[in-house]
């Protein structure tokens, strides 16, 4: 199952690929990780599927955080236009305290 995280207002190059900014809306932020499964749909309805290789706490001077952007590698600015919709794949996850409960 999908779950829309934001939509794509800046792509920030780095040295190991790029970070879309809002990335994690402040408001979805619970339960995304690093290693999960991201679907970016492009404006012309196109799809691309990455992990996210990072969360970082960068924020744009002068503005109020929307969000916590998600780094991506091995993709370039061009692949992401402005108005991409990031989406997680949700997965569901044990809390390794139940599982060690329910394995007694």
């Amino acid at each position: 199952m999908r779950r829309k995280l934001s939509t794509v207002e800046v792509v920030l190059k780095s040295d190991e690929g790029i970070h879309l900014y809002p990335g994690i809306e402040l408001d979805s932020a619970e339960n995304i990780f690093v290693g999960d499964d991201v679907v970016l749909l492009r404006p012309d309805r196109s799809e691309l599927r990455r992990k996210i290789d990072a969360i970082t706490p960068i924020y744009l001077a002068g503005q109020i955080p929307k969000g916590m952007p998600i780094g991506i590698r091995n993709l370039l600015e061009a692949d992401v236009p402005i108005g991409t919709e990031v989406f997680v794949e949700v997965k569901q996850r044990i809390n390794q305290t139940e599982s060690k409960l329910s394995s007694n």
